[in-house]
């Protein structure tokens, strides 16, 4: 068990305001087809570099110090 991510706040992505929330409520996969998608400089929604897109660290891993 880790524990949360604050930088993404849980989430596993940065910027996640700019995900419409439908596309949000499907789940990761969903999410990773909607970044394709899009045209990258219409957003800058990505997985997050501090947890690697999981949304929790180990205790033991002080990543950017987000915690």
């Amino acid at each position: 068990m880790g524990i949360h991510c604050t930088r993404c706040d849980g989430t596993g992505f940065l910027n996640i305001n700019q995900i419409p929330s439908d596309i949000f409520d499907n789940g990761y996969d969903a999410i990773m087809e909607w970044i394709e998608e899009q045209d990258s400089d219409s957003h800058d929604v990505q997985e997050c570099d501090c947890c690697d897109g999981s949304g929790e660290h180990g205790y033991d891993e002080r990543v950017f110090d987000c915690m």
